[in-house]
């Protein structure tokens, strides 16, 4: 007001009277009224917007974690918490005041969610604050890409370091997947406490104590089936992941649903066939033995000549079975099988060429090269068994003869049981040789 009534005067004052007899009173009054509304409405507006700037809830999700950070950095949590929850932006099921680093004193384990997203999986993001001398720090971000979901803030599996067990959930257009990570204390930082991703499509997630190699809880997941046609023939199946001996949590068993589809079958027999250098050849070889003999296995997908398909594709890999537990004459008695029942395959000429490499240097990985090269000519060959969708394993022309590195011991006594093994593996596809494929 002093700066208002003081301008006024002094210019008409030393100015000559004619001309300010019509604009003096106009500029003494609009101008410096102007000035004055102008000066007095901007102070105050200007400054305290300059606070709801640095506090107002974002208009990007991503800019929530930071903000977020320096509110807690503020000194006052609750205030953080208060005003994050104020922009709905605060998963409150999964945030979580507690001793999480077991220092006995209160962490914050903070989830927040997108306030505007619609998605029944909106963004969300994980933080953690460990309390030390100078309050809350953030020693943590997870990052996930989907929807976070706290499983564990405890020592899980037993190893004197406190974890934090959370999975994040991703949907796509017809499928969600749920993948589960474990972090480890360890005084200074979480440490990843996984040797391999854990993820499965639609799973449910427990942590028991249920297997005996394990140390602490187990991480046990059921589901895996995806939600779309295109995937192919599938099954549910369960898995079981553990710490042992505290190492981080490594895959112990995996289960498949039981199922009369000929080419889950196969599968099976494959993955016994590459756990062969750990486990034997028995498991293998049975599984291939039914998947020739078994007329109660069915086909599951749309290839044209699949049950043929697989069941000479099995005869071909009891033959490899039986070169590896060194019995050349039951791999033969196994080509000559299979040439009996399926002269048209693709995996008779394959099984010949390999046959014949196989009998000139008895080398069963010089036999594997030389199937891989006839592969590599011959694409129908591992093209045929990628062709059961998207969920199902993709072959290259290597994977056919799997070229497997035994111990010496293990040779040496799968060896020793090789006329056991050779009557395993005859005794049952016997029938193949009288039969024509349309017969199995």
């Amino acid at each position: 007001a002093a700066a208002t009534t003081a301008r006024p005067t002094a210019e008409p004052t030393d100015e000559p009277t004619g001309i300010p007899t019509d604009k003096p009173a106009a500029e003494s009054t609009a101008e410096p009224d102007a000035a004055a509304t102008t000066e007095s409405a901007a102070e105050p507006t200007t400054e305290p917007a300059a606070e709801p700037t640095t506090a107002a809830c974002p208009e990007l999700f991503g800019a929530y974690a930071t903000l977020a950070e320096e509110l807690v950095a503020g000194g006052d949590d609750d205030a953080a918490l208060e005003f994050l929850a104020g922009c709905e932006a605060v998963d409150q099921e999964n945030t979580r005041r507690d001793d999480i680093t077991g220092d006995k004193r209160d962490d914050l384990l903070l989830a927040l969610v997108n306030p505007r997203s619609d998605s029944a999986t909106p963004e969300t993001e994980l933080l953690v604050f460990v309390t030390g001398d100078a309050g809350l720090t953030p020693s943590f971000q997870a990052r996930p890409a989907g929807q976070v979901r706290v499983l564990a803030t405890e020592d899980v599996n037993d190893d004197g370091q406190p974890d934090i067990v959370w999975v994040d959930t991703t949907c796509g257009a017809s499928t969600c997947f749920d993948t589960v990570y474990v972090r480890s204390w360890d005084g200074a930082a979480w440490q990843d406490w996984t040797d391999a991703t854990i993820t499965m499509a639609y799973a449910e997630i427990e942590l028991p104590e249920i297997a005996a190699a394990g140390q602490g809880k187990e991480i046990v997941l059921q589901g895996g089936v995806y939600g779309s046609v295109g995937a192919g023939p599938q099954r549910s199946r369960s898995e079981i992941w553990g710490s042992v001996g505290g190492a981080p949590y490594a895959l112990l068993e995996r289960t498949y649903e039981l199922s009369n589809c000929l080419y889950h079958k196969v599968l099976d027999a494959n993955d016994a066939l590459a756990q062969a250098p750990e486990s034997g050849f028995d498991t293998a070889r049975e599984l291939y033995t039914e998947a020739v003999t078994n007329r109660l296995l069915t086909k599951c997908w749309q290839r044209t000549d699949e049950l043929d398909e697989l069941k000479s594709f099995s005869l071909f890999r009891l033959a490899v079975i039986s070169a590896y537990t060194g019995d050349p004459a039951a791999a033969a008695e196994s080509i000559d099988q299979l040439l009996a029942a399926y002269p048209d395959s693709i995996f008779t000429a394959l099984g010949q060429t390999w046959l014949a490499s196989y009998s000139d240097s008895g080398d069963v990985k010089a036999a594997c090269a030389a199937a891989a090269t006839f592969a590599e000519a011959n694409p129908e060959t591992y093209e045929s068994l990628s062709d059961y969708g998207y969920a199902n394993p993709v072959f290259a022309a290597a994977d056919l003869c799997p070229v497997l590195d035994l111990e010496p011991a293990q040779a040496a006594t799968t060896e020793a049981s090789a006329d056991t093994a050779a009557a395993t593996a005859t005794e049952e596809p016997e029938p193949e040789a009288t039969l024509a494929p349309g017969d199995l």
